[in-house]
């Protein structure tokens, strides 16, 4: 959706008096018999810490290489990382920690944004 749509959809919005619960960024992870972690689900690959080497990691963030640094790609070598398009974003700049990540031998996906459950 264009931004101008989606502005337009909000100026039409019903206004409501709700305010929203404060939310803290969320980690959960999935350990494994050998209590090292399997699974991490994290809202933002920020949260990624160093004992996630070697797990799975799905994140709410982009799949898109911040600043244009390999480094950023992601902080630790997981076994594999999920990261969602940004709806394909100007030129698929939400898949380009892909190609880094491939380089590491890790396995990297993106979701659609618009589809994703």
């Amino acid at each position: 959706m264009a931004c101008r749509e989606a502005a337009e959809l909000l100026l039409g919005a019903r206004q409501t008096s709700v305010v929203p619960e404060d939310y803290q960024e969320a980690r959960e992870v999935q350990a494994g018999g050998d209590g090292k972690a399997d699974l991490v689900l994290i809202d933002s690959v920020s949260l990624v810490r160093e004992e996630d080497k070697g797990a799975i990691i799905i994140t709410g963030s982009h799949g898109g290489l911040v600043g244009g640094r390999p480094e950023t790609a992601l902080r630790v070598d997981g076994l594999a990382c999920v990261f969602h398009d940004a709806g394909g974003s100007m030129e698929n700049a939400g898949l380009t920690r892909l190609p880094v990540l491939d380089q590491r031998g890790i396995i990297g996906a993106t979701v659609a944004a618009s589809s994703a459950r």
